[in-house]
């Protein structure tokens, strides 16, 4: 019960503040741990792979040894204090202010009608090309990012602290050891020729990390859809026919759901390099989404994780 208390401090913390823009957010130093052991297990271990997984396995334990470190510290000079740490860390570990502000400020572009802003704002949360997206292309975009991110930015962090809540003090470096995982597999996760080898242990371990969450967006967006007057029924129909349209074995699911709850075209002709690449739709019956798709992509992205949590709430209350 107590974690379920700490996760709602955390949740409030993350809606209120969300990630500052003078702070320096502690995922970018894993960005920069990430760098600096690449280059280290690059020049030590000729193979690759194993200096891929080395970098990756490291990166993991740094990241939940250094939040359990200071958790544990703060909790021998008072315990309060201790549990305050441990708040503050799962705030740092949720995303939804952070993607919800991104996705609003691309919003806001396309109501201007400032198309040059808007690819610029989507630039900062895709990792495709933008510069000749138009205005419906970016509002794919930014409800594509929307939908992924919730799972890996919110319901997998979630649902990894949850599990280290069955430990002393190991609810926030789980959700750590997690963003560690999932850092690695947005700088290193690539197949071009420099990452293919490198980063495929990360990319399999992020896959693995947010299978569970993943599967409940066919429960819990469709629910969340019940409430804002969405498609709750297209919702869970599109999940589960078009689910395994897209390459990563877990992205599919929130955007398949997000096409069906919000009736639209998810998916198609993306660029990357300058290079075309084709990804099957979600939702082929509907038309490609508008600006407007984007608040409402937001309002689901709430509404999913206001459920996850009331969902550990009343998990912990059966487990106590």
């Amino acid at each position: 019960m107590n974690f379920a208390i700490d996760l709602i401090f955390a949740f409030g913390l993350d809606l209120m503040l969300g990630d500052p823009e003078w702070f320096h957010h502690p995922v970018r130093f894993i960005g920069a741990l990430i760098n600096w052991l690449e280059r280290i297990t690059r020049r030590i271990f000729p193979n690759e792979r194993v200096a891929g997984t080395i970098t990756g396995l490291l990166t993991v334990i740094v990241s939940g040894l250094v939040v359990y470190a200071t958790i544990r510290l703060a909790n021998l000079a008072d315990p309060v204090l201790g549990r305050i740490a441990g708040i503050v860390w799962l705030y740092l570990g949720l995303s939804a202010r952070s993607l919800a502000d991104s996705a609003h400020q691309i919003s806001d572009d396309l109501y201007r009608g400032d198309l040059p802003a808007a690819r610029k704002s989507l630039s900062c949360i895709v990792g495709r090309d933008t510069k000749n997206l138009n205005e419906s292309e970016i509002s794919r975009g930014a409800v594509e990012s929307v939908a992924e991110n919730t799972v890996d930015g919110i319901l997998t962090p979630i649902f990894f602290a949850f599990i280290g809540s069955f430990m002393p003090f190991c609810a926030a470096p789980m959700m750590w050891a997690f963003k560690g995982m999932n850092t690695c597999d947005s700088m290193i996760g690539h197949k071009d020729e420099k990452y293919i080898r490198f980063g495929t242990f990360s990319a399999r371990l992020d896959d693995v990390a947010n299978y569970v969450p993943a599967r409940l967006c066919y429960i819990l967006f469709p629910i969340a859809s019940l409430f804002l007057g969405y498609s709750p029924e297209k919702s869970f129909a599109v999940a589960l026919r078009d689910s395994k349209n897209h390459d990563s074995p877990n992205a599919g699911i929130p955007e398949a759901a997000t096409a069906g709850a919000l009736e639209v075209r998810l998916g198609g002709t993306t660029y990357y390099d300058g290079l075309p690449h084709e990804k099957r739709p979600f939702g082929a019956e509907f038309l490609p989404p508008g600006k407007l798709h984007i608040r409402r992509s937001v309002h689901l992205m709430w509404a999913v994780t206001v459920l996850m949590i009331l969902a550990i709430i009343h998990v912990g209350i059966f487990l106590a």
